[in-house]
């Protein structure tokens, strides 16, 4: 067995790893396919911090690099200086990050191909770039021709990269990695993903998220594998090394024996022989602050052992992989922190005997478009009830932001106050260019009025104010719907604190359906807004006779799609009967 170091071999603890060529051909086979390290450039004294293995992969030494940045890319790479240069400095410039691929010169003659992503990273000592690069070797020395660039391990790593990097969800990258490893790389595979940061060499936190065989009567077997891995802890030493070390581990030969020899028994003990590896590689998925999960490839006895270029082609794979999946968790993280926020600004609705309202909220599926839609209703002084339906112009954290800043103005001035909806709006409207917050957004404010007699005779009167929002629709007990369109769209909050606000005035019947909302439900990118509201029309009279509940839910199901590209926020409201 071995560890891909950029050393040589390492044998795992009590464990004799065979006869003298079989040494050699794991050490052939390690030279051949190591090729994952890191290098840190500190951008306060220009000099780069060096992981051994990103220099030995290519045959130097680490004394020869102890330079500058510019000394590393002319002595390596001269061609690239430009090219590269530029690429840290964008990444430096924006916090963000980069991939490239280039020629290293080898001090034999010839090179190596590195394929690099690097990240900026500041802390309070600074900014520093972090570079990870996996390295492969070509059939040729000198320029790369137009038939390797063209052969079938650059169509693969050209066609995993591209199916990869068209998803920012985890599960769907290692379904479709696992679906062009097999059989691209080797007989079968397995993915492993660490869920979360925390979780970095230990069982904690592992699931295995995809499995395939070639052999269509070994994929349950495949996938059964890959189970038990999570649920026998310690079970499997190869696993666990590459788990802790992040470094790659290989059984070259005999696989099969190799891992009966260290499994105790079990489930995993059983299912070897039927999947019978001649040749395993556990390889792990390098992310910026550990690996983010683990790839094991395995080939039978018939297409016989992982040969160099399947281990070098495999590890490529793994840095690309590993590299996709740490930009989804980041994105996961990003998402869930401006949903969480988003969510936290969201308190429930006050309920009554007379009146019933049912919120619900649903983030757009790309973490940049979260963050400026949201409802509200409280009870005024006076007895009304406020309705409140709004979304900030802008997306992310800061829209969030900016949206509990406007929610909590109109929440705190409505709250203290009798103001109707029109001058409400025009409060907040003036608070808002007080404090020159450069909010902008839209809303609708409306109120639930009655007197006592005619809250006994069933009249409920609904008050509102547009300022440049999707006009409410009415669901009537006879399962007609109406948008309650004013004569004249006033402006936006945030514009003009003089602007109009105006009021119309509508009579609700008893158990008819208000409904407030965002442009989210009515508005896609290949239709215009008349053509969504026309679809929430139809679409609400066929929800006719739903409770509340159920037609809020139905209607999200029936207008947005899976993944949206916005935020929805929907009030709906329902006048009990007396």
């Amino acid at each position: 067995m071995t560890q891909f170091d950029g050393k040589g071999t390492a044998d795992l603890p009590g464990l004799a790893i065979g006869p003298a060529d079989a040494r050699r051909t794991a050490r052939d086979l390690a030279v051949a396919a190591s090729g994952i390290g890191t290098f840190d450039w500190d951008l306060l004294t220009g000099r780069l911090m060096w992981d051994e293995r990103h220099i030995e992969m290519f045959g130097y030494q680490r004394p020869a690099f102890d330079q500058t940045i510019e000394a590393f890319y002319a002595r390596l790479h001269p061609d690239d200086v430009p090219r590269v240069n530029a690429l840290l400095r964008e990444a430096i410039a924006t916090g963000g990050s980069f991939q490239d691929e280039y020629r290293v010169l080898r001090p034999e003659g010839g090179h190596r191909w590195l394929a690099t992503r690097g990240r900026a990273l500041s802390d309070e000592h600074g900014t520093t770039v972090r570079v990870v690069g996996a390295a492969w070797d070509s059939v040729s020395h000198g320029v790369r021709t137009q038939s390797e660039l063209t052969g079938p391990r650059e169509r693969l790593l050209s066609r995993i990269s591209e199916r990869l990097g068209s998803t920012q969800h985890a599960g769907e990258a290692v379904r479709r990695l696992s679906r062009l490893a097999v059989p691209g790389i080797a007989d079968w595979c397995i993915v492993t993903l660490i869920d979360d940061d925390q979780a970095a060499g230990s069982r904690r936190g592992l699931r295995t998220v995809a499995s395939w065989h070639a052999d269509p009567a070994l994929r349950a077997v495949a996938h059964a594998y890959g189970q038990a891995h999570l649920s026998a802890p310690n079970d499997d030493p190869l696993f666990i090394r590459a788990l802790r070390t992040g470094q790659t581990q290989v059984v070259p030969r005999d696989a099969t024996e190799e891992t009966l020899s260290l499994l105790s028994p079990g489930p995993m003990r059983d299912l070897i022989p039927r999947l019978a590896p001649e040749s395993l590689a556990i390889l792990p998925l390098p992310g910026p602050n550990g690996p983010v999960g683990m790839l094991t490839v395995a080939n039978g006895t018939a297409r016989g052992p992982l040969t160099s270029e399947q281990l070098a082609t495999a590890g490529h794979v793994a840095v690309r992989a590993g590299l996709v999946l740490a930009n989804a968790r980041l994105y996961r993280q990003q998402r869930g922190l401006a949903e969480g926020f988003q969510r936290s600004l969201l308190t429930a609705p006050p309920q009554s005997e007379a009146v019933q309202i049912v919120v619900r909220y649903v983030p757009a599926a790309q973490a940049a478009e979260v963050g400026g839609d949201w409802y509200d209703a409280f009870v005024q002084p006076n007895g009304a009830t406020a309705l409140v339906i709004g979304d900030v112009v802008g997306h992310d954290t800061q829209a969030a932001a900016a949206m509990g800043q406007i929610r909590s103005t109109v929440r705190t001035i409505g709250a203290e106050s009798h103001d109707g909806p029109a001058d409400l709006l025009r409060r907040v409207d003036r608070v808002l260019n007080t404090l020159q917050t450069g909010i902008l957004a839209t809303t609708v404010l409306a109120r639930l009025e009655h007197t006592g007699d005619e809250r006994s005779s069933g009249v409920t009167r609904l008050r509102w104010s547009n300022a440049g929002h999707p006009p409410p629709a009415m669901l009537t007990t006879d399962g007609r719907v109406q948008l309650l369109t004013a004569a004249h769209t006033d402006l936006l909050l945030g514009v003009d604190p003089d602007a109009p606000r105006r009021e119309s005035l509508v009579t609700l019947d008893p158990d008819a359906v208000l409904l407030l909302y965002t442009d989210g439900l009515v508005e896609r990118r290949d239709q215009d807004l008349d053509q969504g509201l026309n679809r929430l029309q139809r679409t609400l009279a066929d929800l006719a006779g739903l409770s509340l509940d159920e037609l809020c839910d139905e209607l999200l199901t029936r207008m947005v799609p899976a993944s949206p590209d916005d935020d929805v926020a929907l009030l709906a409201v329902r006048l009990r009967p007396t």
